[in-house]
């Protein structure tokens, strides 16, 4: 009854003051106890045992307590995280790069005078990119999320020429599939950025996409650029040394908070449903790529 109560009180005890709330919600929990036990010693003994009501009472009123104080501190605790949440997802569609952005500028600036028409559609490009980051976080349909792919590869495809080719291996029936907005965006970002624009001649980045058993999966993998010393220049090896060594750089500590950002995003829509896996693959040929992989239910998210 106590909880019957409160469900149909929630939301307007949700427009008080937290102390307020909170003893309207402990009354009202008094309240029906008080009735119930002073019932139920009628019911009994035909005549209501004050002794025995004050006891249990008291009992009541400890308990509940302890248990309205312990869904306040988890409700607390709940809109801290969803916090941190939006945040952290706030920060993820703010972190389109400056350099992305002047990049882009001196590309339609220098096409202006010999291509019109393709420095049109470049700005119209980059305009979907940027409404889209300002856009509030949601689930969208994937084939949403690979427009604005598309739409980012082009402007980079302009601004990198023959040295970047994007492989697309999509699913052929996209339409009912809800993935979180900007969850492959920065992958490709990242893969372009870290991987094929460090390559004096370039690379290929495959997006590849596949489903079995009410399961999405999404690989993004590019080549990795040599370092002096014979090091591929990574950011998950499995060699916690190396990692903690090559993870100083300011463009490593981006794109890991990148990834980061995606497995929060992603425990939160789906909890233990989804998972991100980040590999170097052939480490030890002359041509490693790095690999990411997301793997998310196609059903709705819980």
């Amino acid at each position: 009854l106590s909880a019957l109560t409160l469900c149909s009180l929630s939301v307007p005890l949700s427009r008080l003051s937290p102390l307020s709330g909170g003893a309207i919600a402990y009354v009202s929990v008094l309240a029906i106890a008080l009735v119930v036990i002073c019932s139920a010693s009628w019911i009994i003994n035909a005549y209501i045992a004050w002794e025995a009501v004050v006891k249990y009472m008291v009992l009541t009123a400890i308990f509940s307590g302890i248990l309205l104080r312990y869904l306040y501190l988890q409700q607390q605790l709940r809109l801290q995280q969803q916090a941190e949440l939006q945040s952290r997802i706030q920060a993820l569609h703010a972190r389109i790069r400056p350099h992305f952005l002047f990049n882009s500028m001196n590309a339609v600036a220098s096409l202006i005078p010999v291509d019109p028409a393709l420095a049109e559609k470049v700005v119209e490009d980059l305009s979907e990119v940027f409404r889209m980051s300002l856009q509030q976080a949601s689930l969208i349909p994937l084939e949403k999320e690979l427009d604005l792919c598309r739409r980012y590869a082009d402007i980079e495809q302009v601004r990198l020429g023959e040295r970047l080719t994007i492989e697309w291996q999509l699913l052929e029936h996209i339409d009912d599939i809800q993935v979180p907005s900007f969850i492959l965006q920065p992958l490709i970002e990242n893969a372009i950025y870290h991987g094929v624009q460090r390559l004096p001649e370039g690379g290929v980045v495959t997006i590849l996409l596949t489903s079995e058993e009410q399961q999405l999966s999404i690989i993004v993998q590019n080549p990795m650029p040599i370092l002096e010393d014979n090091k591929t220049d990574h950011l998950l090896s499995g060699n916690t040394e190396m990692d903690n060594e090559l993870g100083k750089t300011a463009d490593k500590k981006t794109n890991q908070m990148a990834l980061g950002n995606i497995a929060h995003r992603l425990q939160a829509h789906y909890k233990n449903k989804a998972t991100v896996e980040a590999a170097i693959v052939d480490e030890n040929t002359s041509a490693p790529f790095y690999r990411v992989s997301l793997c998310l239910p196609i059903s709705a998210p819980s």
